[in-house]
């Protein structure tokens, strides 16, 4: 019996290489200006990445306001009070309230840094300090744009990409249920279950990537894109219900019946109709429609049951065969 390898092993991908680039540029340019404590501005350039263009234009202007909040705040109780821990506990918190007040939620982190860093360092002269904190964070902040702005990140072929593995894994498990139709010892559901967690959990992957491609919102032809993409996994999405349904029918089915081979054919050519769908080949809907269209009567025509065993089977056929039928409605919404 087939199995998928139920890993996601950790990648390395693009975002990581940017934010590194960045880092090393935001160095580089504190150092060249000479200001204190110019590590601080790798810090923020770490912090600053975001995962798309359109995002880091957006977040920018509020993590400049959120550092000079957290710089000034900094330098402040530094030169007030001075920088002991419990002061320092005490700015954080502030800090905090603050931001949730104004509704900043996305650079509260970038605020507490600053001010604690303008807290520890502070040298005795407060606009100075305040200026240097609020320099290096511009650093930072401009660094990982400009990185960001250069190198977006590719994630219409990350997508693409896992919606190829959606597919093939798709595919999968419907050989897995081609199989059981007619096998003793059908695959637990509970093991079907575990790969319909695996497939859903690309699918939501898959439309987390779609949804940033949206964001590049300027480029109309990236936007339209995305928002095809999105409707198709959400379509894909239910034909893994359909897939569910089909692996809990199949276990119902224990006693032979003239039907089932019909259905293991039908099974074998939808399989390869989604192979073809996804390889961008024509489908033979028409005859997909007749041979559908063949099996509803010849469901109609069955005689009725007459044990349990039989009952079972019959009912386990007839829900694996409206789940099927469901898929490949599927199917033809995805085409269209």
């Amino acid at each position: 019996m087939m199995q998928f390898l139920n890993i996601h092993p950790p990648r390395i991908g693009l975002r990581v290489l940017k934010t590194a680039v960045a880092t090393s540029l935001a160095l580089y340019v504190a150092s060249r200006l000479h200001l204190p404590g110019y590590t601080f501005a790798g810090v923020i350039s770490i912090l600053a990445m975001q995962q798309s263009l359109i995002r880091s234009l957006e977040v920018a202007k509020l993590q400049i306001a959120s550092s000079l909040l957290g710089a000034t705040f900094g330098s402040l109780v530094a030169y007030f009070v001075g920088g002991h821990p419990v002061i320092a506990g005490v700015l954080v918190y502030v800090l905090f309230a603050l931001h949730l007040w104004l509704g900043w939620k996305t650079t509260m982190n970038l605020a507490v840094v600053t001010g604690i860093n303008a807290l520890l360092t502070f040298h005795g002269n407060l606009w100075v300090q305040a200026f240097d904190q609020f320099m290096l964070v511009i650093v930072g902040v401009l660094s990982s744009l400009l990185v960001n702005l250069i190198g977006p990140t590719p994630y219409i072929e990350k997508t693409r990409m896992l919606i190829d593995r959606v597919s093939g894994m798709q595919r999968g498990l419907l050989y897995m249920l081609y199989d059981d139709l007619t096998s003793a010892e059908k695959m637990p559901i509970r093991q079907y279950e575990q790969q319909i967690t695996d497939v859903l959990s690309y699918i939501e992957e898959a439309q987390h990537y779609a949804e940033l491609v949206i964001e590049d919102k300027w480029v109309p032809l990236r936007k339209s894109h995305g928002m095809r993409t999105i409707r198709s996994l959400h379509i894909m999405e239910r034909q893994m219900e359909s897939i569910r349904s089909m692996a809990r029918s199949v276990q119902q089915i224990e006693v032979d019946n003239d039907m089932i081979p019909r259905i293991r054919k039908l099974l074998r050519v939808l399989i390869q109709v989604q192979r073809r769908m996804f390889s961008q080949r024509r489908i033979p809907f028409r005859l997909m429609d007749a041979c559908f269209e063949n099996l509803d009567r010849r469901f109609a025509e069955m005689e009725l049951p007459e044990t349990r065993e039989e009952f079972l089977t019959w009912s386990g056929l007839y829900h694996f065969y409206d789940a099927l039928k469901t898929f490949y409605e599927k199917i033809k919404r995805l085409q269209g």
